[in-house]
């Protein structure tokens, strides 16, 4: 989407093609969210009631009493969307976060895949392509481990993709980022409560 101080709709497009004019800065707000937030999602009143809350905060106050009026116009320009194939709808959150837990953990059929492929199949059932040093990491990632130890476990691999590679060092900040990578494209599982 465009700015949100730039006058008039701003217009939404996908790469399929889709393209949507919106007037509503209730509606450009929570469309920026989702954009934010890709690939997760949220709930349909929750990114308006989050929205509105926005704009309050940024001095840009929506129309009071409209929020149900805001849901539905959000509603059927997710749904244009939905009809052109260009929008995912779901009833429940998917299973993974864009944020990797203390002790992350890959999904099992990913830690599995990476043991012989050069991909692994992520929670949104996309194949996502994974480099020598991205397979050990993924590997590795069962839940019990923290970042330190994942680091002492990947700089010490002998005779593994960490040590003799032409890729990056593996350092803290190797590691960061790629649970970082791995959580956006849907690999890392979302932290289960315990019990």
């Amino acid at each position: 989407g465009a700015p949100a101080d730039q006058p008039g709709p701003t217009v939404f497009g996908c790469r399929s093609g889709f393209q949507v004019a919106v007037e509503n800065p209730v509606c450009c707000e929570a469309l920026r969210e989702l954009e934010r937030r890709w690939p997760a999602g949220e709930f349909v009143t929750a990114l308006v009631e989050s929205a509105r809350d926005r704009l309050r905060h940024s001095g840009r106050h929506p129309i009071a009493g409209q929020l149900m009026s805001d849901v539905d116009e959000l509603a059927a320009l997710l749904l244009a969307g939905f009809a052109d194939r260009s929008v995912e709808l779901h009833v429940m959150r998917p299973p993974f976060d864009l944020e990797p837990d203390d002790r992350p953990e890959a999904s099992p059929l990913a830690r599995i895949q990476a043991e012989s492929q050069s991909w692994a199949t992520s929670l949104r059932h996309d194949l996502v392509p994974l480099s020598d040093q991205q397979r050990l990491l993924v590997r590795h990632l069962d839940g019990t481990r923290c970042r330190s130890d994942l680091l002492d476990l990947l700089t010490n691999s002998s005779g593994s993709a960490a040590s003799g590679s032409a890729d990056e060092a593996i350092d803290a900040s190797w590691i960061d980022t790629q649970l970082r990578w791995l959580a956006r494209r849907g690999i890392l599982c979302r932290d289960r409560p315990v019990g």
